[in-house]
């Protein structure tokens, strides 16, 4: 960690004097905030997308006593202080916000820290770890995208509590009149429930939705997503009702949010389900879709007759709720039920239909959401032939159920890349046996042991073979990017596969299931018998696209991957399992003897050199010259270039986030020739460009790091009739080559 200074001791921000802080100071004013679960919240030294290492004038602002604004739109820095990176905004005391609370950018914000009471009429967060710690009285508290997390510390009182894949932590509801989550269940509350034995406990867990966002919102903001197949809202309202100060909620709806009239509504819904041909002739009614099953049952219990509507919620959040109707007394009682893995019930709510609370408010929403479902059954769909398009699509993993395994981790963007692929593609098409797969459970995590700690430390993902063998992530990181892929044998041993999600997307080119046995795995591949995947050759060529690799193409690329992984995780991984009283089979890792070889060795050309005043333009050049018209000889390959350098050990994973010297130096030497100058006709940087990731290899292009600075090396150029740059906010190169008679514009 390099020290950081700060910049002033004082810095204004929409209209407060805040304290400029530094990370230092930072930590000991938020570093043992906790969750719920006694879990540290903050490490400001991480280096992450969070919290990065890399900014100059990294700073939190600090203010601490209560604080009054008309609008707080966060934001990294400010027009009068544009030079400095804010991390977070940290207030000791209450924070009343007249209009709007929101965060920068659903990617990456600063945090918002409140210890005291947060008040505002609108919230909407994203982006980073956000933390309330006094409550929060609200209108609607939006939070939005998976980049974010929220917590909130004591009571919330709230007309709609929204999130759209962003989870959310509440202590208390004291009075919150929605919740919504468009798209699994995100919110949590904490609670005190009772056991089937009568015992109060407290306990953190997911709480379901209990409204449409048309029960409560103003219809003016709301759409049907043909994408979504769902309510959202429209993509103004964030201009025209949250910047003004201005409530969604449509308070003449009343009598649909406080569900009036449900008494009158579930007695129609027997009745009409009571008639249907399905439950006429079955005698009952069950529909499945995706992570949800709805039923609707009669039964006699205790010598009355009951109907029941019931909607479950599965894959690991196990919520069931359910109404039922005495059909003798004509009494409703509602139940809200957390299940176990047999689905007995661990815990639950159960009231009448005119019981107060927010959890009824939930079952009667899934009652309504499950009478809409099991209403459209006929017996016309049982006799209708599907068609195997139909067939398909019914199988079709959807992204919310493949999501829905990894809890409150993020999924690696580059493993959501691959769901895509797949989704187009087709499982088990383009790599033989690899299928991304929705575990229901940790059920076979639990043949291993049936250690919490241990089951809790991986996520299934991927079926491995057509055995049974199954790829997870091992959880060795909050940040799934920086976590191993290993793979559990269906007939015994657990090994390191692959580093990263990368590297193991580089194994799936290959096209050639793993083999596990206790000892060892490997990948064998009889080319005499080899029948290429239907869709390898697409998949190779998305890979080359989507992350500049190059295929596997022999056995020995494959025991390079799987060594590179077990040099660096396997010695741990044993020692983890070892814990559990699980055999492991010690590996001693031998280091990586190098290929020799001169490819890159320094080569002074015969011609007169080109001496380039701008490194950048250079490196332009060499796109051009290297990797598109191949004049420019041997084509830089980074991996290969590490595999052969003999001076030291070079570790792309580790290194990879900034410029690596030797590479850099290598660029530097290399010599142009001037006859090459004009083959230059044009130059269109692009942040995919080779010579880009081969320099920097998780350059991410949010910085300016190769930006042309100088005109200088056009004169040289004289072919050079057009130009677009990466955008730069000083336009004075961009006006210098127009005035030289260059077609210039910003990528």
């Amino acid at each position: 960690m390099k020290e950081e200074n700060k910049p002033f001791e004082n810095m204004k921000f929409s209209g407060v004097e805040f304290k400029v802080i530094n990370r230092q100071e930072a930590h000991e004013i938020i570093g043992n905030l906790t969750d719920f679960k006694d879990q540290k919240i903050y490490n400001v030294f991480e280096d992450t997308w969070r919290f990065p290492d890399y900014e100059d004038n990294a700073i939190f602002l600090l203010a601490e006593r209560d604080v009054e604004m008309d609008s707080f739109e966060m934001d990294y820095s400010t027009e009068e202080h544009a030079d400095v990176f804010i991390l977070g905004f940290i207030f000791k005391g209450n924070l009343v916000v007249n209009k709007l609370i929101s965060s920068y950018d659903t990617d990456n914000s600063p945090a918002l820290i409140v210890f005291g009471k947060t008040i505002t009429i609108n919230i909407t967060l994203f982006g980073s770890v956000h933390y309330l710690g006094g409550g929060v009285q609200c209108d609607s508290l939006f939070g939005e995208y998976n980049h974010g997390e929220l917590f909130v510390k004591g009571e919330s009182s709230a007309w709609l509590i929204y999130s759209d894949d962003m989870v959310m932590h509440f202590e208390s509801f004291n009075n919150v009149q929605a919740v919504i989550s468009a798209n699994r269940p995100d919110v949590t509350i904490c609670s005190r429930l009772s056991t089937g034995d009568g015992e109060t406990i407290m306990i953190e867990s997911y709480f379901p939705s209990t409204h449409k966002l048309s029960d409560i919102v103003n219809d003016l903001y709301i759409e049907q997503s043909a994408d979504y197949n769902r309510e959202t809202l429209t993509s103004d309202y964030y201009e025209k009702v949250f910047k003004e100060g201005l409530s969604l909620i449509d308070h003449s709806k009343e009598e649909r949010y406080l569900y009036t009239n449900f008494r009158e509504e579930f007695a129609v819904m027997i009745q009409t389900l009571l008639d249907n041909e399905v439950t006429i002739k079955d005698g009952s009614l069950y529909v499945e879709e995706g992570i949800s099953k709805y039923s609707f049952v009669k039964f006699s219990h205790e010598g009355e007759q009951y109907c029941q509507i019931a909607a479950t919620i599965g894959n690991g959040f196990d919520i069931r709720m359910r109404a039922l109707w005495s059909i003798d007394t004509k009494e409703i009682t509602l139940l809200l039920e957390y299940l176990d893995e047999e689905e007995n019930t661990k815990y639950q709510w159960i009231n009448n239909e005119t019981a107060v609370g927010i959890e009824y408010y939930a079952i009667k929403n899934a009652v309504k959401e499950a009478f809409e479902i099991l209403n459209q059954e006929s017996l016309a769909q049982y006799d209708e032939p599907e068609t195997y398009e139909e067939e398909e699509e019914e199988d079709k993993l959807s992204l919310d159920e493949f999501l829905v395994q990894f809890g409150t981790s993020k999924a690696p963007d580059d493993l959501l890349k691959l769901f895509e692929f797949q989704s187009q593609f087709g499982g088990e098409s383009f790599s033989e046996s690899f299928y991304l797969y929705a575990f229901n459970s940790k059920t076979g995590l639990k043949t291993w042991s049936e250690d919490e700690e241990f089951y809790n430390s991986f996520i299934e993902f991927a079926t491995a073979n057509g055995s049974g063998s199954s790829y997870a992530y091992w959880l060795t990181d909050k940040d799934l990017n920086n976590c191993p892929i290993v793979v559990f044998g269906d007939e015994g041993g657990i090994h390191v596969v692959a580093e990263n999600t990368q590297d193991f997307i580089r194994l799936l080119t290959y096209d050639t299931e793993i083999s596990v046995d206790h000892e060892n795995i490997y990948f064998y591949r009889d080319d005499e018998e080899y029948e290429e995947s239907e869709n390898k050759e697409e998949f190779v060529n998305w890979v080359k696209e989507n992350f500049g690799l190059d295929a596997v193409d022999t056995e020995e690329e494959t025991e390079l991957i799987i060594a590179n992984a077990k040099e660096k995780f396997g010695k741990k991984l044993n020692a983890f399992l070892e814990k559990f009283d699980i055999e492991t089979f010690e590996e001693v890792y031998e280091p990586k003897v190098k290929v020799k070889s001169d490819k890159y060795d320094f080569q002074k050309i015969e011609g007169e050199k080109i001496e380039f005043k701008d490194f950048n333009f250079k490196l332009a050049v060499i796109q051009i010259l290297m990797y598109e018209k191949e004049l420019l000889l041997p084509k830089f390959d980074l991996y290969e270039f590490v595999e052969i350098y003999d001076k030291r050990e070079i570790d792309i994973e580790e290194e990879g986030y900034d410029f690596i010297p030797e590479v850099t130096e290598y660029f530097e030497k290399l010599e142009i020739d001037k006859k090459f100058a004009d083959e230059i006709t044009e130059i269109i940087q692009d942040g995919g460009d080779d010579i880009y990731l081969e320099l920097y290899r998780f350059w991410d292009g949010e910085d300016d790091a190769f930006n042309i600075k100088s005109a200088e090396d056009f004169k040289n150029f004289k072919n050079i009739t057009k130009v677009e740059l990466f955008y730069d906010e000083d336009d004075s190169l961009i006006n210098e080559l127009k005035k030289m008679g260059i077609e210039t514009d910003y990528i």
